[in-house]
């Protein structure tokens, strides 16, 4: 039903050159295509009071690894990799080291390229608070290649009556089950993933008696603007729960749990925070709060976090604005094309996104679903219609067919001696299909025709 809907939407705009669907949201920040290794280091609220408890935790792509033949035939493509996480004080000791030893198999060539299936783990240490750096190394045992990333690390004194707050850590499903709280995090570096809503997750070391908190956006251009400020029930704020993380088979879903247990030495709370009316960007998450400490005085403290809403699976034909713009002749008419070209990069910006505006199927969501699948489609072409005479497969005659009308129904290909061949989409929504002519290696559009499925 969802290919119907987009076939017969891009079908019908086309023909009438009237394009009635999409809204604003488009980035310029750059952002490297296709990231493949994701970490980030939350510092958390240790059990021993006396120490402050690290998590680092870490996310990678099948395409970032080497796969080989497995000598045992089954499953009949390896991988195998190691990733170390050490700790040095300040004067360069090393004062703590773990190793997760990683493996991946599949039958499936296309998954040993996956961008999207990932391997995810955790490294916890608990150390007395202080300044360290740490090295995080992903050794490729198949090819010897190693990837390496360092930082410099604090860690809080975090423990009863010292008023402190743990790192925010940002969960993207929260699942009750039972007495048990299920947490799944985004596990991608601190980022929260495009018109996706989450939950910040958040450890006092001491019960609040009141708390206020504010979401604040970054925009690229103009200020920074307040979206969200309101106080929270701190009876909902409890230490009955202990945070834990919980290992899984095969390593592709990453958790953490709460359980039910005695009174720890920290109360948890959860901020529920609607994505989809976020836009990409830098945002800020601010908690106010004031505690009551043993003598009844009040203590105030700010505490701020921030964070990114990335479109981590953005179309890379939709990084570069020029690109962006220009692909549209295809569905935009030249009047709208001539005013989409004109002005400087922030003039042309701020009109791309009142074309894509009128054309919002979800206007009240930020995220524009029949956008990001035309861009989709644009990439495919880039990648599947290349030709030697022309490299970028968009602007070939399939490939404007299929970023217009899609998936076809079908697909056939007649080899006629002495003829040039001939490949016929079928689009069985519209009744229609294309006959393309392969001309000197390039598949040219001869006609096209209606037909009864």
């Amino acid at each position: 039903m969802r290919k119907l809907f987009f076939v017969i939407l891009f079908s019908t705009s086309v023909l009438n050159a009237q394009l009635p669907f999409f809204r604003p949201f488009f980035s310029t920040t750059e952002r490297e295509f296709g990231k493949l290794f994701f970490y980030e280091v939350i510092n958390l609220i240790s059990e021993d009071t006396s120490k402050s408890r690290v998590d680092i935790n870490f996310r990678i792509a099948n395409d970032l690894l080497t796969f080989v033949k497995n000598p045992l035939n089954t499953p009949t493509y390896i991988a195998n990799f190691t990733v170390s996480a050490e700790i040095f004080d300040r004067n360069g000791n090393s004062i703590a080291r773990k190793v997760f030893r990683g493996y991946r198999g599949t039958d499936n060539y296309e998954e040993t390229n996956s961008k999207d299936i990932y391997t995810q783990g955790n490294f916890r240490f608990d150390l007395k608070p202080g300044n360290y750096r740490l090295t995080l190394i992903i050794e490729d045992e198949q090819s010897n290649q190693i990837l390496k990333r360092e930082r410099n690390i604090t860690l809080k004194q975090m423990k009863p009556n010292s008023f402190e707050t743990s790192d925010l850590t940002i969960i993207q499903e929260k699942i009750e089950n039972g007495d048990t709280i299920v947490l799944i995090p985004t596990n991608i570096g601190n980022r929260v993933n495009f018109g996706k809503g989450f939950t910040a997750y958040i450890q006092f070391t001491d019960k609040p008696a009141e708390v206020e908190y504010t979401l604040i956006y970054f925009p690229e251009f103009g200020r920074k603007k307040e979206l969200i400020k309101e106080k929270i029930d701190t009876e909902k704020i409890k230490n009955d729960r202990q945070f834990l993380f919980r290992e899984n088979p095969g390593d592709t879903i990453f958790t953490y749990l709460l359980v039910p247990s005695k009174p720890q030495n920290y109360y948890s709370l959860f901020i529920p925070v609607k994505g989809d009316s976020l836009d990409l960007g830098e945002y800020e998450i601010s908690l106010s709060v004031k505690f009551i400490d043993t003598l009844r005085k009040e203590i105030s403290k700010t505490f701020s976090k921030k964070f990114t809403v990335e479109w981590i699976d953005m179309p890379f034909s939709l990084q570069n604005l020029d690109y962006a713009i220009d692909i549209l002749e295809y569905i935009a008419t030249p009047d709208e094309m001539a005013k989409l070209r004109f002005g400087s990069p922030q003039a042309r910006l701020i009109k791309f996104k009142e074309f894509w505006a009128k054309k919002d199927p979800t206007p009240n969501t930020i995220y524009n679903e029949l956008m990001a699948e035309y861009y989709r489609r644009v990439d495919y072409a880039i990648l599947n219609f290349a030709t030697m005479r022309e490299r970028d497969g968009a602007r070939t005659d399939r490939g404007k067919v299929y970023i217009i009308y899609g998936q076809p129904t079908k697909i056939e290909r007649k080899y006629i001696p002495g003829k040039p061949t001939e490949e016929i989409w079928y689009y069985e929504p519209i009744r229609r299909k294309f006959v393309f002519v392969d001309q000197y290696g390039s598949f040219k559009l001869t006609s096209v025709e209606t037909y009864e499925p």
